[in-house]
């Protein structure tokens, strides 16, 4: 689980490149249940990406805060 874990952290942060403005990304937490990963997983890789980025969720949604703390 670790590894998925880690693997989904990296996907949420270049998903969140990808559709960044501003310096803040967005990703609708639907389309990684979609892909196949569970809410418990989203939290957890959430707490990985928190390490190097502000975080937060708001609805459906994961801002990330793309400038390194």
């Amino acid at each position: 689980m670790e590894h998925r874990v880690l693997e989904l952290a990296e996907i949420i942060v270049e998903l969140a490149a990808r559709d960044a403005v501003n310096n803040v990304g967005r990703v609708l937490i639907e389309d990684l249940i979609a892909k196949g990963y569970s809410r418990e997983e989203v939290t957890e890789a959430l707490k990985v990406i928190e390490r190097r980025y502000r975080v937060s969720v708001v609805g459906d949604y994961i801002k990330v805060f793309l400038s390194e703390r």
